[in-house]
């Protein structure tokens, strides 16, 4: 995708392209005309365990997540994944390697979210209930898996949309960029929220973001 290739070594992007929905394809990417960076991070377990939050306020609220947040100013987009995984679940992270950069545009809104997406594979405390997340496990495995820990599946229907397309490269432990844009709200819902509004068109592959020019 060209708003990535600049960014990225010469041919780095990888071949397994997931894009659509086919109806959608011809459409121009949403226009926007700021950037704003946010944080997402996924603390994991070597026995395939995943830590989710429930959003209990803001944007997003009532879907589980990773935590994170927006970057605030004079901080690295590294210290703001830390500094919200602690206020958001009292985790301190110490290992925590960033996995993938995802642009997310709503219609009639100006601002393009670009997103910093981490795993955290050590940590010390234990994840806890804040005023702003429910934290809860979940298997990373199949329920059938001989190795699936005692868990509930990933819940991707009560997740964000896009979740079920790119966590496939999460899960395989494969680094990657994207782009989703999201159509505003059905004109019926006099209450929607701009995250209520369906996918319009989106983007994935996977990519060496360590390598990416901030």
């Amino acid at each position: 995708m060209d708003q990535f290739e600049p960014l990225l070594p010469s041919g780095s992007i990888g071949a397994g392209h997931i894009k659509g929905p086919p109806e959608s394809l011809h459409l121009p990417w949403l226009p926007t005309s700021s950037l704003k960076q946010y944080t997402l991070v996924f603390p994991v377990t070597a026995d395939s365990k995943i830590c989710l939050g429930m959003k209990k306020r803001g944007f997003g609220a009532g879907r589980y997540n990773g935590f994170g947040g927006k970057v605030e100013p004079g901080e690295t987009v590294f210290e703001a994944a830390k500094r919200e995984l602690l206020e958001e679940a009292n985790i301190v992270a110490t290992k925590m390697p960033q996995c993938g950069r995802i642009r997310f545009a709503f219609e009639n809104s100006p601002v393009l979210m670009d997103v910093y997406v981490y795993r955290v594979e050590e940590w010390e405390r234990e994840p806890e209930e804040t005023e702003e997340m429910l934290p809860k496990w979940y298997s990373m495995l199949p329920s059938d898996h001989p190795s699936s820990p005692s868990l509930p599946a990933i819940p991707f229907d009560n997740m964000w949309p896009d979740d079920d397309l790119w966590f496939r490269f999460f899960l395989a432990k494969k680094s990657f960029v994207g782009r989703v844009d999201f159509n505003k709200p059905a004109e019926s819902d006099t209450e929607g929220k701009m995250e209520d509004g369906s996918m319009r068109k989106w983007w994935f592959a996977d990519a060496p973001v360590e390598l990416m020019q901030a």
